[in-house]
């Protein structure tokens, strides 16, 4: 898959994660608070959005840049585990160990959702576009 591709896809598909989480966040506030609704919308909007575009940046553009096309990480399984596991341990570098962050469910299900959902978002692109290339004889470009 060309270098554009790439970047453009792993784009989508961290955004792609950043939506699921918000899901996850409404969905959270709504059903395990006290509250019963989402607070703190446009701040959670605003910050997440922030520190997964660094993520992004230091995290998912190196894996997808540095591993190759033909390893089992971009396999759906593989790839959803992953991201999960890459989210949260992002999530405990850039944030999680000087906010206190890390100690609310809230936010570590967060991480493991948007990273998941990334994962599995970008290795769902990836098959795609495999499945594609290999239907017009192209291999697995």
């Amino acid at each position: 898959m060309s270098a554009i591709r790439k970047f453009a896809l792993s784009f989508l598909a961290v955004l792609i994660g950043w939506a699921t989480g918000f899901i996850y966040f409404v969905v959270y506030m709504t059903l395990f608070t006290s509250w019963g609704r989402p607070t703190d919308v446009e701040a959670i909007l605003y910050w997440t959005a922030i520190f997964i575009s660094i993520a992004w940046i230091l995290v998912v553009l190196p894996f997808i840049f540095l591993v190759p096309d033909s390893s089992g990480f971009f396999s759906l399984p593989r790839a959803t585990l992953t991201g999960a596991v890459a989210g949260l341990v992002t999530f405990l570098l850039l944030v999680g160990w000087w906010t206190g962050f890390w100690t609310e469910k809230l936010y570590l299900g967060y991480a493991l959702v948007v990273g998941a959902a990334t994962g599995l978002a970008y290795s769902s692109f990836w098959y795609i576009r495999r499945r594609a290339s290999a239907s017009k004889g192209e291999g697995a470009a």
